[in-house]
């Protein structure tokens, strides 16, 4: 979430644009920019510094193994009588699909935070708003088949699900002048009488056999960071959930061998060991005697990398994690690039957009077509206010998210959320622009977007796209076309890895989309130095931009979305960059 930079700002938004008043004073208007950059300056004096700790908190959220399960069971019953009737139905009915869409599954339960890691320790965020944000319409349980060979159940403790690519999801939220704290999510299916194994202190009480309560309800893993190691991230929470499922495991397999009959075959342990990861099974005894917390601890009490410095966690013979923090490129660095190393806010956004580059853009390619990317990046350059639906969670973060490297070397200004909770749907009519992603269109969700554009993934369409289109958008899409196409190719596949995993040739066909994009973006508004008065009388060098000069100076077809863009949030605190850079030269 991101707040509009200082409103005292005059140069961010005029009732009338500058150079357009019938007598116009460049000395009135140098004198009071230098006043306000002089009160930036003294801002920024006090500069910010990196955060001590790669991540911040750990959770796992969900719904507690100690909830009356009577009255989930009796819920979840009705729902199946509800649905019985109209079952054939649906399977016919697409229309009926395509409204199936609208509403979150129910029952839905608040969820709780179930264990945190450094206990004790002080969030960026409420524990209620992390719960909310990892799960934005509640949680849902649903009831297993029960058969005699509890086939069901063993799916749920072995950890498979059949779309992947909707476990894992990245929630962001920024406020001005500090750090943007990320929240990595990582979806996983467990017993819903039967705590998490990093919980089990807490709900001792809870030990029911796995096969008395035939309820599963996710669970959610999630670190917060204010570091954008999505990569890292991931691999980290990867680890701890092999070691929550191999728990499950020992313990579920303990609980079969028990039992007189019959026999279940083979151990659960040999059938589990071909779904983990091949370092993990050749130290798997090793792995029933490791702790997560060893783990967390290790992870959080490590140093943080220097951007170009290679971070190596190594835990006794059992985990050995590289990561390469990359320098900030010069493709995504804004103007002001020789004081990049001194800004670290500025810089944290950079690495944000490089970090997110890849997977978010190519998850953004399967999931809508060529023109609908192009309206919806011309609508983002314009600031409009925008929503964007997709009930597939991993799916709608990325969309959201993929705006931050495409809008390079511009960046979004105001209002963000790739994930939007119920409790926050009150920022649907907040009078500043804004990009929320909502899972589901509810009616009360549909009777506060009327005039907003809506961006609806699942239906690959976008409504209410009026305003002046990109300059050469065509010729731009001619160009992009062939790499869409390739990342289009890949989404059969997607569902089998979570959405930030992609293969080599999906890498290479989001660089050269992106680099295409950049170029674009790049000389969207041309050369700010041409159209820039400097007054270099004073012992600062100060310059104030005409905007109707730029304007002017381009094809009449193209004026209508220069002077909209001109009056962007966006387009002046760039500006303000290019500006600063040509004065201090």
């Amino acid at each position: 979430m991101s707040v509009p930079p200082d409103a005292d700002n005059p140069f961010a938004r005029r009732d009338k644009p500058l150079g357009s008043e019938p007598w116009f004073n460049p000395e009135a208007v140098t004198e009071q920019k230098r006043e306000w950059l002089e009160q930036q300056r003294k801002v920024q004096e006090t500069a910010a510094t990196w955060p001590e700790h790669i991540f911040e908190n750990f959770f796992v959220l969900g719904l507690p193994p100690d909830i009356e399960l009577t009255q989930v069971a009796e819920q979840l019953c009705e729902r199946e009588r509800k649905q019985r009737p109209h079952h054939a139905e649906a399977d016919d009915d697409s229309e009926l699909g395509g409204k199936e869409q609208l509403q979150p599954p129910q029952p839905s339960f608040a969820p709780q935070v179930l264990f945190r890691y450094p206990p004790g320790s002080a969030a960026a965020i409420s524990d209620a708003e992390v719960a909310s944000l990892a799960f934005p319409s509640g949680v849902s349980p649903e009831k297993l088949r029960r058969s005699a060979s509890l086939s069901s159940l063993d799916e749920v403790i072995m950890g498979r699900d059949s779309d992947q690519q909707q476990q894992c999801f990245v929630f962001m939220i920024k406020v001005a002048d500090n750090f943007p704290l990320y929240g990595c999510c990582w979806y996983v299916r467990e017993m819903l009488h039967r705590p998490p194994y990093l919980a089990r202190g807490r709900f001792r009480s809870c030990r029911a056999p796995f096969r008395q309560c035939m309820i599963a309800a996710p669970r959610c893993y999630c670190l917060l960071s204010r570091y954008p190691f999505f990569e890292l991230h991931f691999r980290v929470l990867k680890i701890v959930l092999d070691l929550e499922r191999l728990e499950r495991l020992l313990e579920y397999d303990s609980e079969k061998s028990a039992l007189p009959a019959p026999s279940f075959g083979a151990s659960m342990v040999q059938r589990m060991s071909g779904d983990l990861s091949a370092d993990l099974c050749r130290t798997i005894t090793h792995l029933v005697q490791a702790d997560s917390t060893s783990l967390l601890a290790a992870y959080r009490s490590s140093p943080v990398p220097l951007p170009g410095e290679m971070y190596r966690l190594t835990l006794g013979d059992l985990y050995r994690l590289e990561f390469e923090r990359s320098l900030p490129s010069q493709q995504y660095a804004p103007p002001g690039r020789s004081k990049l190393q001194q800004d670290v806010l500025r810089m944290a956004d950079v690495e944000c957009a490089q970090q997110l580059q890849l997977w978010t853009v190519a998850a953004l390619c399967r999931s809508l077509s060529l023109d609908n990317i192009i309206t919806l990046l011309n609508a983002a350059v314009l600031e409009k206010q925008m929503v964007v639906f997709c009930p597939h969670i991993g799916t709608l973060a990325a969309v959201v998210l993929a705006l931050v490297p495409l809008l390079r070397p511009f960046a979004w200004q105001s209002l963000m959320l790739p994930v939007t909770p119920d409790s926050m749907l009150g920022f649907l009519e907040a009078p500043v622009p804004f990009v929320l992603g909502v899972q589901y269109k509810t009616a009360a969700v549909a009777s506060r977007c009327h005039e907003l554009l809506r961006v609806n993934v699942y239906k690959n369409a976008i409504k209410n796209a009026s305003f002046p289109s990109l300059p050469n958008s065509r010729q731009l899409m001619q160009v992009l076309a062939p790499h869409h196409a390739a990342l289009c190719e890949a989404a059969p596949l997607a569902v089998e890895r979570p959405v930030h995993v992609i293969t080599p040739d999906e890498e290479a066909a989001a660089s050269h989309f992106l680099a295409v994009a950049h170029d674009y973006m790049s000389k969207l508004c041309g050369d700010l130095r041409l159209h820039t008065i400097v007054n270099v009388g004073m012992s600062k060098r100060t310059g104030v931009f005409m905007r109707d000069a730029l304007i002017e100076s381009r094809p009449a077809k193209d004026r209508p979305f220069l002077r909209a863009f001109t009056e962007t949030q966006m387009f002046n605190v760039y500006a303000d960059g290019v500006i600063s850079d040509y004065c201090e030269a």
